[in-house]
């Protein structure tokens, strides 16, 4: 065969083929996700993510080609091929069609595209064990919400979802058209926040779930597990956010979830820019003209650094005073004292706690503080500031508002002789640290009495009691023999008249009394604690400090004391004794310590400590605790919320007990 007969029968077999694919009324598709003719596509897209897809069709003959999505016409052409750039900003079903008219000839091609949307690392449900890697898609917008939490049912609200729910906790009660909507039944009730009842949420058939931390661990469990549920799936998004920052990606993400975004958008800005509204004013505020804030849920129970209310009073332009510490804690009565807020903030109700307000204003011995004597004590609605949801910049804005009578009274105002220099720096100069101690006298104790009980304490054995709030931390006995129900006594009291002072500067009078069978001898090592602002305010050398015992016959006679431990506000001492009487804690000057002699100024009087009966009465009254028994709980004994006791037995080895040791763990237990 001839070179020009093979090119020829290569020509007409070429133009066949063609012919096959192209001709009138035929269509060839073609899309960039698979990159071929797949007419059914799916795609994921993250959160803030966008994706562009290409269709193409191609025909053989010329025609007029109308792009639709979902019905809508995007774009028109003319030629024998045409294609469609789509970009996808959002999940849900796509239709995408591609028709070409020519002639009395009608050709098409369509697309269905199914965007997910997935979230991942968004989803606080990772944080428990074992879901770090929970994947949630959602390709439709749910119809079917049910909310696990007060907080979850504000946020949705708030991004404008509230048709889409149809589920709710009973505790559920803001905005108010959730208690509406519960009264008609549009809205069913699902048990509680920590008491959801699964059958209940089965029967609303959800097609998202919204749940919060504090939800019980094994109802988040049981939604994800699709084996506890085969054939069907209850997409869950769980969350925990820690501060406001975060609540604002919590309402993007629900916004999203919920085909809300544009209403979640809105919001966040709004409430961004009420928060810069504050923030721009109190950041420039310098330390000394911000105040020194307690919050108050009730019983002294308080928030301190990583909270909501941490954040929020910082951010309203004032000192946390508890924020040293993390969590939620109870603050004792006698700290609180000797940080003197300058404004206190009660929740309005939590529970048995409902009292916050009152406990502040009604105890006699806070009256001393700056924020009762100065009536700066406010009350904010605890799920304004308690739910981790939207309503926080609410509570920012009301707790700003509760310090503006400190701004006022603490703002500089120049006398008309100062110059506008020295005017800002008049009144409000003072570089005070905002838990500084107050001018003011050292405050007793919170608890100034107790009384306990040791059911048995054996031979060889000794038995350490934890205080908290007093003098004396902790006391451990020992005996020479065993002995049964050995009756402890504590109070904090005035030098009796009787009784001569001291050789050196008193910081406090015991009357420690153990009674016990005449045969046995009892004693003991007693640990106490000296606030360290008393060392400043008295000008001792804390190296000094020592507790001294009197006895009638032979008058004060020093312990041996050493110095153990010590925190931001105390110092700790431990001293030995034999037998046990009436108890003074002292300390020499500074200047009798290392020897020197004070300059020949007018004479003064010495500087009195709280105890001493010269001393203004400004120590709050004696709190007497009701005598106790640890019958019936062998070795340990936990009693009341203002002390704390503890009593364990530890067998005596080598050298004996180590009062350290045992001081750290008891201390650690009974403020747990």
């Amino acid at each position: 065969m001839s070179t020009r007969t093979l090119v020829v029968l290569f020509t007409v077999l070429a133009f066949c083929s063609c012919s096959t694919i192209c001709v009138a009324g035929s269509v060839t598709p073609w899309n960039s996700l698979t990159n071929d003719a797949s007419e059914s596509l799916s795609l994921d897209l993250h959160l803030d993510e966008y994706a562009t897809v290409e269709c193409s069709v191609t025909a053989g003959s010329s025609y007029r080609w109308t792009w639709t999505v979902n019905g809508e016409v995007i774009k028109e052409t003319d030629g024998t091929s045409s294609n469609l750039a789509y970009v996808v900003n959002d999940y849900g079903s796509y239709h995408i069609s591609a028709r070409g008219t020519g002639g009395n000839e009608t050709i098409q091609a369509s697309w269905n595209l199914t965007v997910w949307l997935v979230i991942e690392q968004e989803n606080d449900v990772r944080e428990l064990e074992g879901l770090k890697d929970y994947v949630l898609r959602l390709s439709k917008r749910p119809e079917r919400i049910v909310s696990l939490a007060p907080s979850c049912t504000e946020f949705l609200f708030a991004v404008g979802a509230g048709d889409q729910v149809v589920g709710v906790t009973e505790y559920c009660d803001y905005p108010p058209e959730v208690v509406a909507k519960k009264k008609r039944g549009e809205i069913g009730v699902i048990g509680g926040y920590s008491t959801p009842s699964f059958e209940k949420i089965v029967a609303l058939q959800p097609d998202l779930i919204v749940g919060a931390y504090g939800n019980p661990d094994d109802v988040l469990y049981w939604l994800v597990d699709e084996r506890a549920h085969p054939g069907v799936t209850y997409p869950l998004f769980a969350q925990n956010p820690k501060n406001s920052e975060e609540i604002f990606r919590h309402l993007t993400v629900l916004g999203a979830l919920t085909g809300c975004r544009a209403e979640a958008d809105s919001l966040e800005h709004e409430l961004r820019e009420r928060v810069a509204a504050i923030t721009a004013e109190t950041a420039s505020r310098p330390h000394q003209e911000k105040p020194r804030v307690f919050y108050n849920i009730g019983d002294f129970f308080t928030a301190g650094d990583n909270t909501f209310v941490n954040e929020v009073i910082t951010l309203a332009g004032g000192i946390n005073i508890a924020a040293d510490s993390s969590g939620y804690f109870v603050m004792n009565l006698e700290e609180l004292i000797y940080r003197n807020p300058q404004v206190i903030i009660c929740d309005s109700g939590m529970g048995s706690m409902s009292l916050a307000y009152e406990q502040i204003i009604g105890d006699k011995r806070l009256h001393i503080v700056d924020a009762v004597k100065k009536g700066w004590v406010y009350v904010i609605d605890a799920d304004i500031i308690d739910r981790p949801g939207p309503r926080i910049v609410d509570a920012l804005e009301l707790v700003y508002q509760d310090y503006s009578d400190f701004f006022a009274a603490t703002r500089p105002t120049p006398s008309p002789s100062e110059s506008p220099s020295s005017a800002s720096s008049g009144g409000s100069s003072a570089k005070a640290a905002p838990t500084a101690a107050p001018s003011m006298p050292v405050p007793s104790p919170q608890v100034t009495e107790a009384v306990r009980t040791v059911p048995v304490l054996k031979a060889g054995e000794a038995a350490a009691m934890l205080f908290v709030d007093m003098d004396i931390s902790m006391l451990t006995l020992s005996s020479d023999t065993t002995v049964s129900d050995v009756r402890i006594a504590i109070k904090r009291v005035e030098r009796p008249p009787n009784v001569p002072a001291p050789p050196d500067t008193t910081y406090g009078y015991l009357d420690l009394m153990v009674t016990a069978e005449e045969s046995a001898r009892v004693s003991g090592s007693i640990e106490f604690k000296v606030l360290k602002s008393w060392f400043e305010v008295h000008d001792i050398a804390e190296s000094t400090v020592s507790l001294s015992r009197y006895d009638p016959r032979a008058g004060w006679s020093k312990l041996s004391t050493s110095r153990v431990d010590a925190d931001d506000l105390f110092a700790f001492f431990v001293a030995e004794t034999q037998e046990f009487s009436l108890f003074a804690i002292t300390g020499e000057p500074r200047t009798r310590a290392t020897g020197t002699t004070a300059p020949s100024a007018a004479p003064t009087a010495p500087p009195r400590p709280p105890g001493d009966p010269s001393q203004p009465a400004t120590a709050p009254a004696a709190t007497p605790e009701p005598e106790t028994s640890a019958a019936g709980i062998p070795g340990f004994e936990a009693i009341g919320a203002a002390i704390a006791l503890l009593i364990i037995t530890v067998r005596r080895r080598g050298k004996g007990l180590k009062s350290g040791t045992v001081r750290s763990s008891l201390r650690s237990a009974a403020l747990s």
